[in-house]
Formats: C-alpha cells, sequence, structure tokens
C-alpha cells in the first residue's frame, strides 16, 4: 500500500528528488527515489528528527501539535507530513516545483495511508 501511494505521488509531481515514510526514529518504512539515495536517506532521518522535536515543542493542547513542515533550500523543497504521532511522509522537491500542488498530494495521501495506522 505505501509503495503504491507514493509511487503515484512521484507520478503526479514530476519534479521530485524522492518521497519517503519514515518513523520518528529516522526509519525508513518505504521509499520511492529519483535522486541520490544516499543523500536523501540521510536528509529523510534529519527532516524525521526536526519533525519529532516540532511536535514536541507544539504540543500545547492551544495549538494543536505540528501537522506539517517546510524547509527551503536553494536547490531542494522539503515537504514532511504527519501521517501519526510516529510516522511522516518526507517529499524532496526540485526547485521550482509547484509546493501547493505537493501539499495537496501529501494531504490525499494522508488520507490514503489513514487505515495503515
Amino acid at each position: 500500500m505505501f509503495r503504491e501511494v507514493l509511487e503515484r505521488i512521484a507520478d503526479s509531481l514530476k519534479e521530485i528528488y524522492g518521497i519517503f515514510v519514515m518513523d520518528s526514529d529516522g526509519l525508513s518504512v518505504e521509499k520511492v527515489v529519483l535522486g541520490d539515495e544516499y543523500t536523501l536517506e540521510t536528509l529523510a532521518v534529519e527532516c524525521a528528527n526536526y519533525m519529532k522535536n516540532a511536535q514536541v515543542m507544539l504540543s500545547n493542547p492551544q495549538l494543536g501539535g505540528a501537522d506539517e513542515l517546510f524547509l527551503s533550500a536553494q536547490r531542494m523543497q522539503i515537504l514532511v507530513k504527519t501521517l501519526s504521532p510516529d510516522y511522516y511522509l518526507i517529499l524532496f522537491l526540485k526547485p521550482g516545483a509547484s509546493v501547493g500542488q505537493a501539499r495537496y498530494e501529501l494531504s490525499k495521501a494522508k488520507l490514503d495511508l489513514a487505515k495503515e495506522f
């Protein structure tokens, strides 16, 4: 199920380097990689750690918790979407990719994968 959803996102968003389902400890559950796998895997582990820290920081009931994290660099954009408290979708976009469309695809994927968590 994970692989199918990730491949659908990769097909919908042509300008990506890769997409991962990661747990909060930085272990890859599934991935579709179109770029340098080692570099993306390392970045995905760090992104999972950032999201885990963001969840702690935003755990105040008035804030509602962390749902999404966006990072932008000169050569890459990164979106992290919470699937559950312990699992994340991490998407690596090429420069100029549509972040709005990427956010939409990750939201759809979260709904599709909800029954897995």
